[in-house]
């Protein structure tokens, strides 16, 4: 039940250490890899092919992911180096905090990094994976600022962890046990909401939990393909998942892994819209004999951010593989407008990357490069905001 390769691994595991490794050896950076078999192209020819990516995704002899609509004005962005810090091994999930960025390490021991947001210098790394006081039970799949201070809420898939300040967390921190809701992600919506996905049971797949952690109701919500597909493989393909919520709390949304679906809700798990994706991967299904199964052929959404007007999600176009190394990392970030779904703006980066974060008034996009560990800004277009 893997978003990536080392959500539920160990991070002694070396031979991923050594096969990821390799793969940062081989795979570079700055060229556009197109969801289809057509060829790498070089850096100089990205804008002018960013354009016409949805006409050739069209065109059904290539046999990938096809264009669903016309794609709105599209920015390139270039990367400045921020930091490349030997202390990061696979950075994960990136927030900004402060001056700082927060940066989770899938690799890592210690697996929380903070940055100076200006320089990009090392101001602290700590954090473990462990059972033991201030240790994650698991690797880190989500980070959240908090709604009434300036903390930030470190999600494991066991719990959440409250980290007042940059630095060790501490044996009294604040803890909220989520270990048997069966949640594959969760975060706060307010102050006093956590809202939670149940992967195994559709009848209560949204969880809406109190500050403390107790249940206080259930919603049902749908899932990937059509009633004539055996549920545990419906179970599987709708469990791989991203969940982004409006920093007002007003609203979530969930990004499907392997299907080009984003559904938006509002704060009481009501269903508002589907977005309007630019491309179309169908639910991850195929025909094996006589049965359908659960089969991803293409990595849509892998990673999203959200702020008070938009929703951003990463597009990586990849096929799917079980490789350690393809971690569905990308180069386009598809802008949606959290009132009405609609998609407006898309953002080409010449760096391809998994986690990402959006600071409008900093006029910054930072992200983390799974080729060679490196933490990247971007400038933000001028005028996009207005």
């Amino acid at each position: 039940m893997e978003d990536h390769p080392y959500e539920h691994a160990s991070v002694a595991d070396q031979a991923r250490r050594d096969s990821l490794l390799s793969h940062r050896r081989t795979v570079g950076v700055g060229a556009l890899r197109l969801p289809t078999t057509a060829p790498t192209l070089s850096s100089a020819d990205t804008f002018s092919l960013c354009t016409l990516l949805p006409v050739l995704l069209s065109v059904a002899a290539i046999g990938g992911p096809a264009a669903s609509q016309v794609i709105p004005a599209v920015d390139t962005l270039d990367a400045e180096l921020l930091s490349r810090s030997p202390a990061i091994e696979q950075p994960g999930f990136i927030l900004p905090w402060g001056a700082n960025i927060l940066v989770s390490d899938w690799l890592g021991n210690p697996n929380l990094h903070v940055l100076d947001g200006e320089t990009g210098d090392l101001v602290v790394s700590f954090g473990r994976i462990g059972a033991g006081p201030g240790e994650f039970a698991n690797v880190i799949v989500g980070l959240q600022l908090a709604h009434d201070s300036g903390a930030v809420w470190v999600y494991d898939a066991r719990k959440l962890t409250r980290i007042e300040r940059p630095g060790p967390v501490g044996a009294d921190a604040s803890l909220v046990d989520l270990t048997t809701s069966r949640l594959r992600r969760a975060l706060w919506l307010d102050a006093t909401t956590i809202v939670g996905v149940n992967w195994r049971n559709p009848a209560e797949r949204f969880v809406f939990l109190d500050e403390v952690g107790t249940v206080t109701r259930t919603v049902p919500g749908p899932l990937l393909g059509h009633e004539g597909i055996p549920l545990e493989e419906r179970l599987h393909a709708s469990a791989r998942f991203l969940l982004c919520a409006h920093p007002q709390g007003s609203r979530f949304a969930v990004l499907f892994r392997y299907a080009t679906r984003i559904e938006v809700y509002d704060n009481t798990a009501k269903h508002l819209f589907d977005t309007a994706v630019p491309y179309s991967i169908e639910g991850p299904f195929e025909h094996v004999g006589g049965d359908i199964v659960y089969s991803p052929k293409w990595i849509a959404y892998p990673s999203c951010w959200a702020d008070d007007d938009y929703l951003y999600a990463l597009y990586s176009g990849d096929r799917y593989s079980r490789s350690p190394g393809a971690n569905g990392d990308g180069q386009e970030i598809h802008v949606f407008d959290w009132q009405t779904g609609r998609l407006s703006r898309t953002f080409h980066l010449d760096v391809r990357v998994f986690g990402f974060s959006v600071a409008k008034n900093a006029g910054w996009l930072y992200a983390g490069s799974l080729a060679d560990a490196g933490i990247y800004r971007f400038r933000l277009p001028l005028g996009v905001w207005k």
